[in-house]
């Protein structure tokens, strides 16, 4: 089986909840794109809409290529297995949106976090990201998950 395709992954600092706001994440195109979606979701029972699009403007997702839908009951990590594969020119970008219908879709942020449970210690942990990569959408438009501090 293939990797999953991670649409949120934290690798560090301080989990923050996105309260019912889409994303969107930027993929480098493959002449086949057959993994599958997955993302991790820090609450219970919700609804949840992906899709593939081929198209960004920074403002509109355009051409959408898939789309899926579900409801789930149990928080944590939940992997989907494309129905069929997407055929992309190579060097097309695509971008994979993600709606939870009750929000809580978790980001990393870069933080100071304690070295020890109940020390005064603290240690800063690094989030990373680059431009253009991933973005959120609140009051109807798209922002840069780079921008946001």
């Amino acid at each position: 089986m293939n990797s999953p395709i991670i649409m949120i992954i934290t690798d560090g600092g301080i989990l923050n909840l996105n309260a019912r706001k889409p994303s969107i994440n930027l993929w480098p195109a493959v002449i086949k794109y057959s993994k599958p979606l997955a993302f991790l979701r820090l609450k219970t029972m919700y609804i949840f809409t992906l899709k593939i699009y081929n198209d960004f403007d920074g403002m509109e997702l355009s051409n959408e290529l898939y789309a899926m839908s579900g409801w789930v009951e149990f928080k944590g990590f939940n992997t989907y297995n494309l129905e069929s594969d997407i055929y992309l020119d190579e060097g097309d970008d695509f971008y994979i949106y993600l709606y939870l219908e009750t929000g809580g879709q978790p980001y990393d942020r870069t933080s100071e976090v304690p070295v020890l449970l109940g020390g005064d210690q603290k240690t800063l942990v690094e989030s990373n990201a680059d431009p253009e990569e991933s973005y959120y959408k609140e009051d109807g438009t798209w922002f840069d998950f780079f921008q946001l501090r």
